[in-house]
């Protein structure tokens, strides 16, 4: 009670000095700047003037339009009041956020300053608050006179410049409830939470509705989320702005961006067999850009140039191959502009191709695409579209199985080809998968050499034993004797290498299936813990379960591709198993992830899927008959032939074939050829004659014939 009536003394106190009233010169002079109008200036002009930015070794200096030229288009864009969007996808180091800061500048500097709503993701604010928010009042005096002087009018995240706030807020949904400004900037809008990233331009548009065409909103980031998400998918539906620049040997244009015809890429030599060190200098060494049209690798020195011929080219517009721009900008509320990485003037091609090169060699080691998918977004400003950039399709699969005539064996090894159910020679070991159905068995015989590289050497759907009896596997233990009989035991002979063949390494099979599939699958794994074909403690016959379980979406992401076996001691029925037997769980949806990502490699060498010449053409659809959708799988069809690859990088890992200790020019047991020498065709010559063998022979047919 003593306390509040101490705090209303004070109050009162307060108010009788005019304590809560506003400084009547304040509101004056913030009046008279919203009264005064803008001096017309364009934000390249206003930026290339009077915007400094700091030099990490001290002091500033002055923004330039020819060190960035593709960002004055954009500039242009967020001026042109017809312009109520702007989607910037592009990599790091670009200076795609230039833009909307020089253009908060110009409105700070100028007017008309309105209220404005920044957003970045969370763990992004503070530092950006640090680097370029506080550096825009200490380095600009006009604009620090303008900051309001009450108390919650220059915050940390919060300034009141000319009577207007801007706010610097974490990208979540609770921060854009209730907020709404006429300039709206999203920083990064692929690295918010799912639910606002696809909800972003609705959210944006309720919130500058009010504003009618003062209202303006700029989107980038880096395009990680693919094409069906975030930025990317944004800018499929704007302008689709492309950058153009001129090869200085030919005088033609191209573009460096994705989805350009006349595309110039980034390229370097990948030479095998050479250190990573040496991997990544050669890289560096080698890099450039290749002109489409004349062939030529332009090196680095030649960006300069390049980028000050550049031009922006949107949907309704062509280009010529000089360069000349004819036609209009297809009318859209969203222009696009993509920045690719090759286009920034802060990080040579050089060092790009060192980047690139260390994510490739990274995946060509452990299989493991997340560098290559952190690179390819945040330094080059591409979609990640699988090692290769391309998509799978099953014509493109086709085409590894196809060919004309009847080529003889010498013809397909001299193409680095090879013939179904033969063992190609680089090929270190097999796999062997079965997925196990209510009638069937499917079978895959996967042969791996070096880096993850792979081929389908045999794929059968078993629906029978011999004697033609169906198979039932769920309701017959016998029939289980197959996957000994016909895939454990198998050997397949060796291209070049007459009478050398090479066994299966490890078998896993799918015990998940119809009822009665568990159990039966399980008793066939402890009986061949007996079995000598199994080898040492049975680590060749290998049961395994995929992820069906209802926490699937939730656990099946984050479990390991193959984790540590879990002992199964008991059967369905609650009877003690004994022998225990072991059973793996896979992390399918990371596996598949995989697979699917090798597929889209399209030459020999590290992850490559190699196909059998005259392989069958319904391999390839069931290959792709499943795609990543939204982060999870999707199937349109039968997908045998892909869940058993899948299956068999699984038993790549288990095997862990790039132990240091295994030197494969002396293969350990499990990958040892072994030679089978065919049956003679003509009889062994008969033994010389030998008189006293002879003799005794004699002797006894004559004591047989003597009565006893």
């Amino acid at each position: 009670m003593r306390r509040q009536l101490r705090e209303l003394e004070a109050d009162l106190a307060r108010l009788g000095r005019d304590g809560f009233c506003a400084d009547p010169r304040e509101i004056a002079r913030e009046a008279l700047q919203l009264l005064t109008p803008p001096e017309r200036i364009s934000t390249t002009e206003s930026a290339s003037r009077y915007r400094l930015l700091p030099n990490a070794e001290g002091g500033a200096r002055l923004w330039s339009a020819t060190k960035t030229p593709y960002i004055n288009g954009i500039q242009d864009a967020l001026d042109d009041p017809l312009v109520p969007t702007v989607a910037v996808p592009g990599a790091a180091r670009t200076g795609k956020t230039l833009a909307p800061e020089n253009h908060l500048h110009k409105r700070m500097m100028f007017g008309p300053m309105t209220d404005v709503l920044w957003y970045l993701p969370g763990g992004l604010l503070d530092d950006y608050i640090d680097t370029t928010v506080a550096p825009m009042f200490d380095l600009h005096p006009p604009i620090a006179a303008k900051l309001g002087k009450g108390k919650s009018d220059n915050k940390r995240a919060l300034r009141k410049v000319a009577g207007r706030f801007i706010r610097y807020l974490a990208g979540n949904l609770s921060n854009f409830r209730g907020k709404q400004a006429p300039l709206i900037v999203v920083d990064e809008i692929d690295g918010l939470p799912k639910r606002l990233r696809n909800s972003i331009r609705s959210q944006i548009a309720i919130r500058g509705r009010a504003y009618g065409s003062l209202a303006k909103s700029y989107l980038c980031s880096h395009p990680d989320t693919g094409w069906e998400d975030g930025i990317a998918a944004i800018w499929l539906e704007s302008t689709r702005g492309l950058w153009f620049w001129q090869c200085p040997f030919c005088g033609f244009y191209s573009s460096p961006c994705p989805t350009a015809d006349w595309r110039m890429k980034l390229t370097y030599e990948r030479p095998r067999g050479v250190s990573t060190d040496e991997a990544l200098e050669i890289a560096e060494r080698t890099a450039g850009m290749l002109c489409p049209h004349c062939g030529e690798t332009i090196e680095n020195d030649h960006k300069e140039a390049m980028s000050a011929s550049g031009v922006w080219v949107h949907e309704g517009q062509t280009i010529a191959l000089d360069g000349t721009v004819t036609g209009t900008v297809t009318p859209n509320d969203t222009w696009g502009f993509w920045i690719h990485g090759t286009m920034s003037p802060f990080v040579t091609w050089g060092k790009l191709a060192r980047e690139f090169r260390g994510a490739e060699v990274s995946f060509e080691r452990t299989g493991k695409t997340d560098r290559l998918k952190e690179i390819t977004a945040k330094s080059g400003g591409e979609v990640y579209e699988g090692p290769s950039g391309k998509r799978t399709d099953a014509k493109m699969l086709r085409a590894r199985m196809a060919g004309d005539g009847e080529p003889s064996d010498a013809d397909l090894a001299a193409a680095g080809r090879y013939r179904l159910g033969t063992v190609p020679p680089w090929v270190r070991y097999i796999t062997a998968t079965v997925d196990t159905g209510g009638n069937k068995f499917d079978i895959a015989f996967i042969g791996w050499g070096a880096d993850a590289e792979s081929c389908l050497i045999q794929r059968e759907t078993r629906v029978a034993l011999a004697d033609g009896t169906k198979l039932q596997p769920p309701l017959r233990q016998e029939h289980w004797n197959v996957l000994k009989t016909d895939v454990l035991l198998r050997r397949f002979p060796i291209q070049g290498r007459p009478g050398w063949h090479l066994p299966v390494a490890i078998m896993l099979f799918d015990v998940n299936g119809a009822p009665g599939t568990t159990d039966k699958g399980r008793e066939f794994a402890r009986r061949m813990q007996g079995d000598p074909a199994a080898g040492a403690n049975g680590y060749r016959v290998r049961p395994i379960m995929g992820t069906n379980k209802a926490d699937k979406k939730t656990t099946d992401k984050r479990r390991p591709e193959v984790g540590a076996p879990r002992p199964v001691t008991k059967d369905a029925q609650g009877k003690v198993i004994e022998p225990t037997v072991y059973e793996w769980d896979l992390g399918v949806h990371r596996l598949k992830k995989t697979v699917s990502e090798r597929m889209a490699i399209d030459a020999p060498g590290a992850g490559f899927m190699h196909l059998p010449w005259g392989g069958d053409p319904r391999w390839a659809d069931e290959m792709t008959n499943e795609r990543l959708v939204d982060d999870e799988f999707v199937r349109s069809g039968p997908n045998e032939t892909f869940d058993l690859w899948v299956y068999a990088e699984a038993a790549r890992l288990m095997l862990k074939p790039d132990r240091a200790e295994i030197d494969w020019s002396r293969p350990p047991e499990w990958a040892r050829p072994v030679e089978i020498k065919a049956p003679s065709t003509t009889a062994a010559p008969a033994p010389p004659p030998d008189p006293d063998r002879e003799r005794a022979a004699r002797r006894a047919r004559l004591l047989d014939r003597m009565p006893r």
